[in-house]
């Protein structure tokens, strides 16, 4: 899924003056950090209170924000006999967990066996159904048409245990001593399914969320899929970095590692202008580094320094994931320069006077803590 169709459904699930939002059941589960089931619930969304929708619909978008590649994952089931069994289950799990209680605790289940998390948790499931408006080639909406997209969106939530203490009761305006307290925290992973793929159902994908993508819970996205889990964000740019230390010699560079920053900019821009999901393969990540100025004659043991490296031939990386490219600092021992990531032309290594220098081209107005100071 892209940016677009992901802000599609979000946007589907927020409540209005006018409509109720695309959720209308909502199943819960509560788990202690001992992986017991202590509460299990299915509950219509309409006859929530109202604080109680807000909430749930607060946390349920929690999990559609985020990068495309980073805290967002699109994943895919594949043709093996493992991935297929996964998807005819999930299947039937976003048809049948919200009308049964014996399909719903299995499925609940399943995700206690499997995610290894020693916290208390809350599992939120919900329902939805959204009428996508049918639009042309061109954007266009058509009168009246639309596809019903349907889905189940699904989040699992840390619950932390407030302290007992004094508190203001508003009523009386005293202050009265409290009880302590299981408040549900933001959600630290979740999968909507399936997937909105060019603004339609796509029973083959799902996506996945991570609020911290060094910590995506693979056990979880193996279950889901029924395969192991794709590389991270964080591994992707660790494969990448380890390629940089060894075809660079452990030092790389200067315009080799600016060009590298640049190139890969703007691949993500790119990607993001025309509303793509952009993939690279071994082959791909070899022709960026010669792209930047790596020579033929170290790119000619590319095979090997890949896999010591950590890259294998089913490795995917996305552009965005291989170093930083929302931002450009130069920093030694006793200074550190912040480059806007979009200006690194400004910015060239030279010698001075037989000494290695940063030599910045300064445009406009110039401060010095906050004083403006003469250009010349």
């Amino acid at each position: 899924m892209n940016r677009s169709n992901i802000m599609e459904i979000k946007k589907s699930m927020k409540i209005t003056m006018e409509d109720m939002p695309s959720i209308d059941t909502i199943c819960t589960c509560f788990v202690n950090g001992n992986k017991e089931k202590l509460i299990s619930n299915t509950e219509r969304y309409r006859d929530l209170d109202e604080e109680e929708q807000f909430k749930y619909i607060e946390l349920l978008s929690a999990s559609m924000t985020g990068a495309v590649g980073k805290k967002l994952i699109n994943l895919a089931y594949d043709n093996s006999p493992e991935s297929m069994n996964a998807q005819k289950q999930m299947q039937n799990n976003y048809k049948q967990i919200f009308a049964d209680d014996t399909a719903r605790d299995e499925f609940f289940d399943n995700i206690i066996n499997t995610l290894v998390f020693d916290e208390n948790y809350l599992i939120i499931a919900g329902h939805g159904l959204y009428d996508a408006p049918v639009k042309t080639s061109d954007g266009a909406k058509l009168e009246d048409e639309t596809d019903i997209y349907e889905f189940m969106l699904v989040v699992i939530c840390p619950v932390h245990s407030t302290k007992a203490g004094l508190t203001l009761d508003s009523q009386t305006g005293r202050m009265i001593s409290s009880t302590q307290v299981q408040i549900v925290q933001a959600p630290i992973n979740g999968f909507l399914y399936p997937a909105f793929n060019d603004r339609q159902t796509d029973l083959s994908g799902m996506l996945y969320f991570t609020k911290k993508p060094e910590e995506n819970h693979p056990e979880f996205i193996e279950m889901l899929l029924g395969t192991p889990a794709p590389t991270s964000s964080v591994e992707q740019q660790g494969i990448f970095e380890n390629m940089i230390a060894e075809l660079a010699d452990d030092k790389a560079d200067f315009e080799v590692i600016k060009t590298l920053h640049d190139n890969l900019k703007e691949m993500t821009e790119n990607a993001q202008m025309e509303a793509v999901d952009k993939q690279l393969d071994k082959e791909d990540i070899k022709n960026i580094f010669k792209d930047a100025g790596i020579s033929d004659e170290r790119l000619a043991d590319f095979d090997h320094v890949y896999a010591r490296a950590g890259g294998t031939d089913n490795t995917i990386f996305a552009p965005q994931n291989l170093m930083e490219i929302d931002k450009f600092n130069v920093k030694a021992p006793d200074v550190e320069i912040k480059i806007k990531p979009d200006r690194t032309g400004l910015i060239q290594k030279k010698k001075v006077d037989g000494k290695n220098c940063i030599v910045v081209t300064l445009e406009g107005d110039i401060e010095l803590n906050g004083i403006q100071v003469s250009a010349t």
